[in-house]
C-alpha cells in the first residue's frame, strides 16, 4: 500500500503547481465525512426549527441551539405500553437517569384532580392540554423530556402534530395480557410492590389500549422501538437506552455501504447475503473466494482471472482484490468471514478505500483466540462502528444487523 503523504494535506507536502484536483474521489471523502458528523441532518434540524419558531433574529437561534450540546437536537421521547405494567415507574427512572424532563400524563391528571382509576381514557382536550404546556415549556428551554402515556389515541396525536412537536423516539413497552394478569396477581398477594387495578378497570383498559394505540402511534413507525417489557426493570431501561442512542433515518446522501461481517463461518455468510439483498449491495464470501482462488477462471470458481491476478500484489488478497472491483466500488459491498487475523484487520482499517462503514462481530468459539484483536483493530477511533451479536443464523440477530447498517451511527453511550 502507499504510504506517502497525500500532496496538499500537509505543510510539509504542498501542492504541486501542475495538481489537479480529484473531484471523484474528494467528493466521496467529503460525502463521507458529512455523514458521519451527522451535518446533514444538523442542518435539517436548525432549519426545521426555524420554520416552526420563527425566531426574531434567526442567526441567534441557531446559535443558542448549537451551544444547547444536542449535534441533532435533545431527546423527545415518549413512552407507550398497556396498562398494569408499571410503567410510570420506568419512564420516570428513564428520565433521571438521562437527565431529561419527565412528563407524565396520568401525574398530570391526578394533580388537576381528574380521575384518572376509572374505565375509560381521560378526555383528548384536558389530558392535550395539560401535557403540551409543560412539552412547550421544555422546548422554549431547549431541554429533552420522556412523555409517559400520551398521546392514547389519534386525536390526542393530532394535538402533538397540531404544535409542531415531533418525537425523535417512541418507546414501546410490550408485555403479554397473561403476563399482566399474573402480575396483579403478585401484587395482590404481597409479592409485588404496587397497586392493584379492579379486574373489570383491567380488562377495559386493555381492550382500549388495544383498539387505540395502534392508530395513535401510527406516524411514528420509523422512529419506534419495541422493548420486552416482561424482562427486569434494569434490563428493560437498558434496552431503552440502547433504543435511544440510535438517531431516527437520515435522509442524507450516503456513501456505498462498507461491512464486514467477522466470524460464525457459514452463519456470517447467509446473514451477509440476506443484508447484501436488503441494501442492494455485493455479496462478497471470503471463505470461497479463498477456496476457489486455486481454480480462477474456471466455469465452476467464483473467482475471475483478472481478480486472480491482482490478488497476488493485493495486500489484502483475493479478499482485497474483490473488494477493489468496480462493483464493488459503485454498489457497495458486505464481506463475511473477513478479516479472519487481527493483521489483517490492521491492514485493511488503514486503508482508506476499503476501511468498513460497518463491522458486525458475531460472538464465535472459533475466532475467540483473534477476534480481540480483530475488533480493536477494525473499530480504531471509530468505536461506534462496531455492533456485537450472537453467533447465529436467526431473525432477530438479522433485524439488530439491518438496524445497526441502514441507521445513522449511533450516539456515544450515554
Amino acid at each position: 500500500m502507499d504510504k506517502r503523504p497525500v500532496a496538499g494535506r500537509t505543510l510539509a507536502s504542498p501542492v504541486a503547481a501542475d495538481w489537479k484536483p480529484d473531484l471523484k474521489g474528494n467528493l466521496h471523502e467529503i460525502t463521507e465525512y458529512l455523514e458521519e458528523q451527522g451535518a446533514y441532518d444538523l442542518f435539517d434540524l436548525l432549519l426545521k426549527d426555524l420554520m416552526i419558531k420563527q425566531p426574531a433574529d434567526p442567526l441567534q437561534h441557531m446559535l443558542d441551539c448549537l451551544e444547547k450540546g444536542h449535534p441533532d437536537g435533545p431527546l423527545k421521547v415518549i413512552v407507550s405500553s398497556p396498562p398494569g405494567i408499571c410503567r410510570e415507574e420506568i419512564a420516570r427512572s428513564l428520565a433521571e437517569r438521562l437527565g431529561l424532563i419527565y412528563i407524565g400524563a396520568g401525574e398530570l391528571l391526578r394533580e388537576a384532580g381528574v380521575k384518572t382509576r376509572d374505565l375509560s381514557f381521560a378526555e383528548d382536550t384536558e389530558v392535550s392540554k395539560l401535557v403540551l404546556e409543560l412539552v412547550k415549556q421544555a422546548e422554549h428551554k431547549m431541554q429533552g423530556f420522556v412523555i409517559d402515556g400520551f398521546p392514547r389515541t389519534a386525536c390526542q396525536t393530532t394535538f402533538l402534530k397540531e404544535k409542531a412537536i415531533v418525537p425523535t423516539h417512541v418507546l414501546l413497552l410490550q408485555a403479554s395480557e397473561d403476563f399482566i394478569l399474573q402480575r396483579e396477581k403478585g401484587i395482590a398477594d404481597g409479592q409485588i410492590t404496587g397497586e392493584t387495578t379492579p379486574p373489570e378497570v383491567l380488562a377495559a383498559r386493555l381492550k382500549l389500549f388495544t383498539g387505540h394505540n395502534s392508530l395513535a402511534l401510527a406516524d411514528y413507525a420509523d422512529r419506534t422501538f419495541v422493548i420486552n417489557a416482561q424482562l427486569q426493570k434494569a434490563d428493560v431501561l437498558a434496552k431503552m437506552a440502547e433504543a435511544l442512542r440510535l438517531r431516527p433515518r437520515s435522509k442524507a446522501p450516503a456513501p456505498p455501504p462498507r461491512v464486514a461481517i467477522v466470524g460464525a463461518g457459514q452463519a456470517a455468510a447467509n446473514l451477509a447475503s440476506r443484508l447484501a439483498a436488503r441494501i442492494g449491495a455485493v455479496f462478497v464470501g471470503s471463505n470461497n473466494l479463498r477456496k476457489d482462488l486455486v481454480t480462477a477462471g474456471s466455469a465452476n470458481s467464483c473467482v475471475s482471472l483478472d481478480v486472480a491476478r491482482a490478488a497476488e500484489k493485493d495486500p489484502l488478497g483475493v479478499v482485497g482484490a474483490r473488494l477493489r472491483q468496480v462493483d464493488c466500488s459503485r454498489e457497495g459491498w458486505v464481506v463475511a468471514n473477513f478479516p479472519e487475523t487481527s493483521q489483517e484487520a490492521e491492514v485493511l482499517h488503514q486503508d482508506e478505500k476499503l476501511v468498513p462503514l460497518r463491522v458486525v462481530a458475531m460472538r464465535s468459539p472459533d475466532l475467540q483466540e483473534h477476534q480481540p484483536g480483530i475488533l480493536q483493530a477494525l473499530r480504531g477511533p471509530g468505536i461506534s462502528r462496531c455492533l456485537e451479536v450472537e453467533a447465529e443464523d436467526s431473525e432477530e440477530v438479522f433485524k439488530s444487523i439491518v438496524e445497526f447498517v441502514e441507521r445513522p451511527l449511533p450516539r456515544p453511550e450515554m
